[in-house]
């Protein structure tokens, strides 16, 4: 477990950067990852155990709790209604959950290697991760057996951060070279890489019009890339 660990959930203004609210160990273990829902009325949380847990936002109280993951949870996605979620873990497994019932649907169950992120298809039918086992993988909802492939730029390093545009066309993706790199969604082939980093990647996201990534690393960079198609 890192050295230092944050067991709340804190707010902040966009703007101002002021304090609104915390959940007080929210994690006793720590928290590993966050995502709040489209509607805004929910959190989901991640623990270092493997717990998930959801928080209804006005009032900051548990709504569930879910524990099925052995280890720490790395990443999460919410589906566009609200009702289903995917978290990713460690423990090599991504799983589906039903969120108004409180139960596990679905694990998919990767052979070697923890998963460090995922990301959900623009029509929700397809689960993309990346992790320890080097590749990127892809998942049909309905298939628990992924279909892989490497990185094609001569360079195999650990993944560490997906995400996938808006327009669900494009794919960014850092590691643990400091690189980022953009693939296309639909044929996985590389599109563009660079040395983004000295550090590895902690984290990538797309604008909004998909026009730029924003990376940040280990070094305590934050880079801003163009898109051109």
């Amino acid at each position: 477990m890192p050295s230092c660990v944050l067991r709340s959930i804190l707010a902040h203004d966009i703007d101002s950067g002021a304090h609104l609210w915390y959940i007080d160990k929210a994690h006793a273990d720590g928290i590993s990852a966050l995502k709040l829902s489209h509607n805004m009325r929910f959190l989901l949380s991640g623990g270092e155990l493997g717990e998930v847990r959801l928080w209804e936002l006005r009032s900051r109280e548990l709504i569930s709790h879910m524990k099925e993951h052995t280890q720490r949870i790395t990443d999460i996605e919410i589906f566009a209604d609200d009702s289903q979620a995917l978290t990713s873990s460690k423990d090599k497994s991504i799983m589906l959950w039903n969120l108004k019932d409180e139960r596990r649907l679905q694990c998919f169950l990767q052979r070697m290697g923890g998963i460090n992120s995922i990301a959900l298809s623009l029509d929700e039918t397809q689960i993309i991760s990346m992790g320890q086992e080097k590749k990127i993988s892809f998942w049909e909802l309905n298939n628990t057996s992924p279909l892989q492939a490497e990185f094609v730029d001569g360079e195999v390093e650990e993944g560490l951060c997906l995400v996938r545009s808006h327009d669900g066309e494009m794919l960014v993706s850092g590691g643990s070279t400091g690189k980022v790199r953009l693939w296309s969604f639909h044929t996985g082939h590389l599109l563009a890489s660079v040395v983004a980093h000295s550090g590895h990647v902690t984290g990538v996201s797309f604008s909004l019009d998909d026009r730029q990534v924003v990376s940040t690393g280990a070094d305590g960079a934050i880079a801003i890339w163009c898109v051109f198609r």
